[in-house]
């Protein structure tokens, strides 16, 4: 698995805050955060939220909830299905004049332009 995958759902309070709250967007400045700090992640996670000004009941309700648990597992299943080896992960498309897909190609990880545009190239010539 890669560093963003979990072992187990109680793991990942970023990713249950980011689904569960409509705080997607403080998600990457606290992750930022903890790359600095040393300590329990999920407590240093919680820590850098609030900081932000994010609200600590909404927080443990969401790190909390079932549903929550339940919707990354889903997440993450689908995501295996469709071959997902990362983040971030991309699906390039081939489609025809209807609209309908010739071609799908998975790319994953943070990778670099010309090899968006190498595959891009590949694709456009079958």
């Amino acid at each position: 698995m890669t560093g963003d995958s979990i072992g187990h759902i109680g793991e990942a309070p970023g990713r249950k805050f980011g689904i569960g709250g409509s705080h997607r967007d403080l998600v990457g400045a606290v992750a930022g955060r903890l790359l600095t700090d040393a300590g329990d992640a999920a407590e240093r996670f919680r820590q850098h939220a609030l900081s932000l000004g994010v609200d600590a009941g909404r927080y443990d309700a969401c790190v909390k909830d079932a549903r929550t648990d339940a919707r990354i597992r889903q997440d993450l299943e689908e995501g295996t299905k469709l071959g997902v080896r990362g983040t971030p992960a991309f699906f390039l498309n081939r489609v025809d004049a209807q609209g309908r897909t010739l071609t799908t190609r998975p790319i994953s990880g943070a990778l670099p332009f010309e090899q968006f545009d190498q595959t891009i190239k590949a694709m456009l010539g079958q």
